[in-house]
């Protein structure tokens, strides 16, 4: 389950990339193609994650997932406060 996680991760920093890509001149072409093959990447991990029963509902109902969410929302109203 971990590696799952991790290989999603890898494959955002690829988006990032693929995204900056796109924003320095690439063709809106290429930009379809991107991110055709982002999807086809990405799209085997999340239906091995839901056979694990890895789901947002089940997640949301996860300990940890409600911490790591309560800390990011204090995190938000921190920024917003700031800025």
């Amino acid at each position: 389950m971990l590696a799952g996680f991790k290989a999603v991760f890898n494959k955002v920093d690829d988006m990032d990339l693929k995204a900056a890509e796109m924003i320095n001149g690439k063709t809106p072409e290429e930009a379809k193609e991107v991110y055709l093959k982002l999807v086809d990447d990405i799209l085997p991990l999340l239906q091995g994650m839901e056979r694990q029963g890895i789901t947002p509902q089940s997640l949301k109902n996860h300990a940890k997932f409600k911490e790591l969410s309560k800390i990011e929302g204090e995190s938000l109203q921190q920024f917003y406060k700031t800025y």
